[in-house]
């Protein structure tokens, strides 16, 4: 079982209540039902249970030829809505599924995102099928936690956001500009980033490290689509899993300049989420590819 169904409302499940909860009412009542084919050929079915509005439990497999569903795997999802990214995504397949994965560089955040792509369906019946490297146009991200905290806002001074945006835009042509192999840009980068690290060790023997951090998006463990993030609360949602009864919150948050939503149950969540405070959580980085 994935450990991120808490996130939709089903902390506390048992493998046996999950499963019996799957088999005799998620299965037998989707609502909705997709096919495709498969990069191998093979006609591939995707079944979806909502148990709150845009959100649920995805199951992917096949069916057999007395009807009968067989599943290879499933995992829960929070519809994505905000667009985090007009950047183009390259679609990798994954290598122990029928899955993708999704690759672009943000360079608002300094990594080469990857995540889990949710809307495999639409992709296999899209036009560039047939190539070996395929491209959309900009990403979709909403991201499961199974465990955060809030953090107080950082005291801002007027002209910090503008000051900050423009910091951000600058790195980021630093950055492409280091990219296309300009020396100067990468010189310019490392000069940037010793006095960064100079002045965070200076700052740090007097404050702590959340109060000079106002958000971040890191790469954490060894799976490539799980970060650890701190980001600005935009909105809050609240809905309720109508199978368990359980609360979910819905986070739209802002990392440097990227946005993105954050799913997590009411009860793995430490403090209480308002407009301005800050997230701080593990997440697993779901998307939608804007085709």
């Amino acid at each position: 079982m994935n450990g991120y169904f808490s996130s939709i409302g089903f902390k506390g499940f048992s493998k046996e209540e999950f499963d019996n909860y799957l088999y005799d009412e998620a299965l037998k009542d989707p609502d909705v039902v997709t096919k495709a084919i498969d990069l191998d050929g093979n006609e591939i079915t995707e079944l979806r249970k909502e148990v709150a509005g845009g959100m649920g439990i995805c199951m992917r497999g096949y069916f057999r030829k007395d009807d009968q569903f067989i599943m290879d795997y499933y995992f829960p999802y929070r519809e994505a809505s905000n667009t985090s990214n007009g950047i183009p995504t390259n679609v990798i397949p994954q290598t122990d599924r029928e899955g993708f994965f999704g690759l672009c560089d943000d360079v608002r955040i300094g990594v080469d995102l990857i995540y889990f792509i949710q809307d495999m369906m639409p992709i296999l019946m899209s036009d560039q099928r047939g190539l070996k490297e395929v491209f959309f146009g900009g990403s979709s991200f909403m991201a499961l936690s199974n465990g955060g905290k809030i953090l107080l806002p950082i005291m801002k001074k007027a002209g910090d956001e503008q000051k900050k945006l423009e910091n951000v835009q600058k790195r980021s042509k630093l950055v492409a500009a280091a990219k296309n192999g300009d020396e100067r840009a990468y010189e310019e980068l490392t000069v940037n980033d010793m006095d960064l690290y100079n002045s965070l060790s200076k700052r740090l023997s007097n404050e702590s490290l959340y109060e000079i951090v106002d958000t971040s998006f890191m790469p954490s463990g060894i799976e490539s689509d799980k970060y650890s993030v701190i980001g600005e609360i935009l909105n809050v949602r609240k809905f309720m899993n109508k199978r368990t009864r359980q609360f979910i919150y819905d986070l739209t948050l802002q990392s440097d300049s990227m946005i993105y939503g954050v799913c997590i149950n009411e009860k793995d969540l430490l403090g209480e989420p308002e407009i301005g405070r800050r997230f701080k959580g593990d997440v697993w980085l779901q998307g939608k590819v804007n085709a």
